[in-house]
């Protein structure tokens, strides 16, 4: 059985499906596409691996488990949230929404620490790229 594929979200979704449900959002998030497809990115990368640890049978322990779920949670609703919101709406709330995409990245963080999948290049990589989209879509605000 491939539990890591079903893992159940709130809501009784496969991580797969919410994967691919937030990937669709990521698409309608105007100015903030490329930064919130590169949250999702991290995530399905995440996934991936957890699905290579479950083929060797070397899972983390149910709590990474819990983390990540709750991780996808967090940027669902984070989605959810701001898409759709009108120009004035994420420009007095921009500040916010980058802290929070930020937030998110240094939860990935963690959990790929906690699975040991991290990379001190990696992590780098995020921060800048995240000081980069935070200062382009400031400009298209």
């Amino acid at each position: 059985m491939d539990l890591i594929v079903d893992i159940v979200m709130p809501g009784a979704c496969s991580a797969v499906s919410v994967l691919g449900a937030i990937f669709q959002l990521c698409m309608e998030m105007k100015e903030s596409q490329e930064t919130c497809q590169r949250v999702h990115t991290r995530l399905a990368d995440i996934l991936a691996e957890l699905q290579k640890m479950e083929e060797t049978n070397s899972l983390p322990p149910s709590e990474s488990l819990s983390r990540y779920v709750e991780t996808v949670r967090s940027f669902m609703d984070y989605l959810t949230r701001y898409k759709g919101k009108p120009l004035y709406s994420r420009l007095l709330q921009h500040s916010k929404m980058m802290d929070e995409v930020r937030s998110l990245h240094e939860e990935i963080d963690m959990l790929m620490k906690v699975l040991n999948l991290s990379t001190t290049g990696a992590m780098m990589e995020w921060k800048q790229q995240w000081e980069r989209d935070s200062a382009t879509q400031l400009s298209m605000l």
